[in-house]
């Protein structure tokens, strides 16, 4: 594939509709990927070429109907038009010559262009914070007025609520009794109302924050942008304006959006500041670090580094629970819960104790029939899966029509 797209880039000239096709598919390829596409050209001429990587089950299964696939058809055809003519200079800056790099470069400029379009219909990431925090909260209303009207109407329906599981279950062959009683269904809202009331303390302490969109598509492009002038040496960051790091952000942004008059001058300038910029700079010396030869060795002569990582994770979410049980006072069953929690994570620190190596199994430890046998066996499975979801997809079509 470098070979079909270096020359572009060299002349930094347009590349072919069709060549830019085959870059999209080669790069979004997986097991029968090429099967998949050809049962989805077959149901309606092009969507196995110009859909999505990740939408073509779906396509296939009849979960997206084909008006659905001829508008996204449409507007994938624009993307893969300004693609051809912007990719080979965005290339071309980023000096791309491998096709491994072309490969990454290329996976990383189409998830950002994927992910600007919604950037752009979200709110200010305050306020899309604030919406999700109330979302937790009123779900945790809900969910403990339900519970209040499940203990009023219980001596009422709880007969007939047992009764259709076990007949459903039945059925569909799930012998599992828990789910089918009542108090099961009222235990299980209650652990609802616990996991609202974790997601916001981890949001709230910062362990974990909720993830929301923020609006800033500019941001996130030039976030992208930087983290590629990383791993490539290329462009240059800098904060002056008309720059090559510049253009990269403005080509990337164009290729998304068509609007090529943006200016990156205020994103750049802020990002210089912020410490996001030092997280990325310290994440690319991990990764080179790890993908140097000493620490290969390094590596596998230490047989136990998996093991400290594990008893080093266990021993922050241990700590995680203590101070989440005494943020404030909680009820026998949330303290319960978080006991619960604690002791698990306590448990699974003390089996660390108990692993004996060696832990460090590479692929090349596996004979290479061994190896075959697995990805026969992958692309066994994978074939059934496609069966069943073009058996799925000509049953709902036939249906529509």
């Amino acid at each position: 594939m470098i070979s079909d797209v270096f020359k572009f880039i060299q002349a930094d000239e347009p590349m072919p509709l069709d060549l830019m096709v085959r870059l999209h598919n080669w790069a979004h390829s997986s097991v029968n990927s090429d099967k998949r596409r050809e049962v989805a050209n077959s149901i309606l001429p092009e969507a196995g070429d110009c859909l999505p990587f990740y939408l073509i089950d779906r396509f296939i299964c009849a979960e997206i109907s084909e008006e659905e696939a001829i508008n996204i058809i449409s507007q994938r055809k624009t993307y893969f038009r300004r693609a051809c003519n912007l990719l080979p200079t965005i290339f071309r800056l980023l000096t791309i010559r491998e096709e491994g790099d072309l490969l990454s470069a290329f996976l990383q400029i189409d998830d950002c262009c994927d992910a600007i379009p919604l950037m752009r219909k979200a709110g200010h990431r305050n306020r899309e914070l604030k919406v999700a925090r109330e979302n937790i909260l009123d779900l945790r209303q809900k969910v403990d007025e339900l519970i209040y009207a499940m203990d009023l109407a219980k001596a009422h329906v709880s007969y007939e609520y047992e009764a259709h599981r076990e007949s459903v279950l039945h059925i569909i062959r799930n012998n599992d009794k828990s789910y089918r009683c009542y108090d099961e269904l009222r235990h299980s809202l209650m652990h609802l109302m616990f996991v609202s009331d974790l997601t916001l303390y981890r949001d709230k302490s910062g362990n974990q924050p909720l993830m929301v969109a923020d609006g800033s598509p500019k941001s996130y492009v030039v976030k992208v942008a930087y983290r590629m002038s990383l791993q490539f040496d290329r462009p240059e960051f800098v904060t002056t304006p008309g720059s090559d790091f510049a253009a990269l952000c403005g080509l990337i942004f164009e290729l998304s959006t068509s609007d090529a008059e943006s200016s990156f001058a205020g994103a750049i300038g802020r990002f210089a500041r912020n410490d996001l910029r030092k997280e990325l700079d310290e994440h690319e010396r991990e990764l080179r670090r790890e993908s140097s030869s000493e620490w290969q060795v390094e590596v596998e002569a230490d047989n136990f580094r998996g093991i400290r990582a594990d008893r080093k994770r266990l021993s922050k979410e241990i700590a995680f629970w203590e101070s989440f049980g005494t943020s404030r006072n909680f009820d026998p069953f949330m303290q319960e819960q978080i006991s619960l929690r604690k002791a698990d994570a306590l448990e699974k620190l003390m089996e660390t104790a108990q692993k004996h190596g060696p832990f460090l199994v590479w692929a090349s430890h596996y004979s290479e029939q061994d190896q075959r046998q697995w990805r026969d066996d992958l692309k066994r499975s994978d074939a059934s899966l496609l069966e069943l979801q073009i058996a799925i997809g000509e049953i709902r079509r036939s249906r529509r029509s």
